[in-house]
This record gives structure tokens, C-alpha cells and sequence, in this order.
């Protein structure tokens, strides 16, 4: 796509320079999230005791990572310095029924309803890989995804 060429140019004019890192940052979670986003709507519907509406099939995944990690993987790359594009994610996706089903576990109420919606990133999927993370940065996720959200609970 036009959106993904522009980034990749983008990621090589910056590595051009010779003092470049590229983090590729999937999908951050922690205070400051927007409530318009998935994840930021899960959460006012759960605190709500209200229900929890997945678009399409529910088959979307998404790489959460928590900002701890990525502040955490920011500071690596700024001692260490590399000129490379490096993948910072979670361990896992989650698709977004899943994850609809641990914020009403982290609140406690709240149900989980497929609505019907279309959702046209249904089945789109989040995989990748920290390797390059672990061997560049030395760098790994710490943070579960349910500690994320437990510490979200607070803020929404």
C-alpha cells in the first residue's frame, strides 16, 4: 500500500543518516490511551458493567505491548545506539474477543457481544518477532497483558 511504502522509505532515509534506530511499535497500553481505540472502548463499557462490542467475527489480533516494556526498549536503543529497524511487540496477539473476555475478567462485570458489525480487518493478524530485540537490545517483554489492564482499570 501507499501507506506502507511511505513508511518504509521513511525507516530508510533514517538509517541512510548512520545514527538512526527504527522501533517498530505495535500497539502500545498504558495511561494515556485513547478511548476511541478498541482496547479504550472495552474498558469504559466493562467499568460501566455494560457490554463489550467485537465487530465481525471477533478474529482481529492485536500485539499489545505495555509502555513500561517500551520505555524500557526506548532506553536500550538510546545506550546502545543501533542502526537498525527492530520489532518491539508482545509475545503473542490477541484477538480482539479475547481480549474483550479479560477486560471483563480484570472488572468484573461487563459481557462480551458480537454485534454484527462489520469489522473489515476481521481475521488480520499481529505476528511478530523480537528477536532482533533480544540480540540487538537485549531487550524482552516483561509485563503481561493482564497486568496491563489491571493497572488500566484505575485510569478508565
Amino acid at each position: 500500500s501507499r501507506y506502507l511504502r511511505a513508511k518504509l522509505q521513511g525507516e530508510r532515509e533514517f538509517l541512510a543518516s548512520g545514527c538512526a534506530t527504527v522501533l517498530r511499535i505495535s500497539a502500545p497500553v498504558g495511561e494515556g490511551l485513547s478511548a476511541a481505540t478498541v482496547l479504550g472502548r472495552f474498558m469504559r463499557a466493562a467499568k460501566a458493567g455494560g457490554r463489550l462490542e467485537v465487530w465481525g467475527g471477533g478474529t482481529r489480533e492485536q500485539n499489545y505491548v505495555d509502555v513500561e516494556d517500551l520505555a524500557d526498549a526506548f532506553f536500550r536503543a538510546m545506550i546502545i545506539r543501533p542502526t537498525e529497524v527492530i520489532n518491539i511487540a508482545a509475545d503473542y496477539p490477541i484477538t480482539m474477543i479475547d481480549l474483550a473476555q479479560k477486560v471483563v475478567e480484570v472488572y468484573g462485570r461487563g459481557s462480551v457481544d458480537l454485534i454484527g458489525k462489520s469489522d473489515p480487518r476481521d481475521g488480520e493478524t499481529a505476528r511478530y518477532s523480537n528477536q532482533r530485540a533480544a540480540e540487538i537490545l537485549g531487550w524482552q517483554q516483561v509485563t503481561p497483558l493482564q497486568d496491563s489492564l489491571k493497572r488500566l482499570r484505575s485510569v478508565y
